[in-house]
């Protein structure tokens, strides 16, 4: 992990070089260690963070897959996005991410509530995490690749 690219709360951050500060925006950007690997115990926290109640297991999600910004976040507008809408391809980003590194069991939830989300079929391009509303373009490819790989690939078994 490169010096102070870890905010004190574990999660990483991005630094404005116009302004010559960083950022402490949080969204699913700040859990970059998870899909691009980092130290053992930093990787272990932000694990713990990303399924806690202010991220996946928030109370108000519908479904247990990463959202954009945390329902918690004062900013946060759901249907806008990328300021607090799910994204199927990056619940699939984050749990191939974590089949990799052999974390079977987020990768696991990851897909269980990821297909849960694109029971609907029309693999809406992002969704409304408090009621499940498909949004942005109907019949996305991306999430119907989501939904395909998840289904039929040997390595989700």
């Amino acid at each position: 992990t490169v010096l102070g690219t870890v905010n004190d709360a574990g999660l990483c951050r991005d630094y404005d070089i116009a302004a010559n500060r960083w950022l402490e925006i949080e969204s699913m950007a700040s859990f970059s260690l998870l899909l691009c690997g980092g130290e053992a115990d930093a990787v272990a926290r932000q694990r713990a963070i990303l399924v806690g109640q202010r991220w996946m297991a928030h109370p108000e999600n519908l479904h247990r897959v990463v959202p954009s910004v945390s329902l918690d976040d004062p900013d946060v507008k759901p249907r806008e996005y990328w300021r607090g809408p799910q994204w199927p391809i990056m619940n699939w980003l984050f749990a191939h991410a974590a089949l990799e590194r052999g974390d079977g069991d987020l990768a696991a939830l990851l897909r269980s509530e990821g297909l849960n989300q694109l029971r609907d079929l029309q693999f809406g391009e992002y969704y409304e995490p408090r009621t499940g509303e498909p949004l942005g373009s109907k019949q996305q490819s991306w999430s119907a690749m989501a939904a395909i790989d998840w289904l039929r690939s040997d390595r989700w078994r």
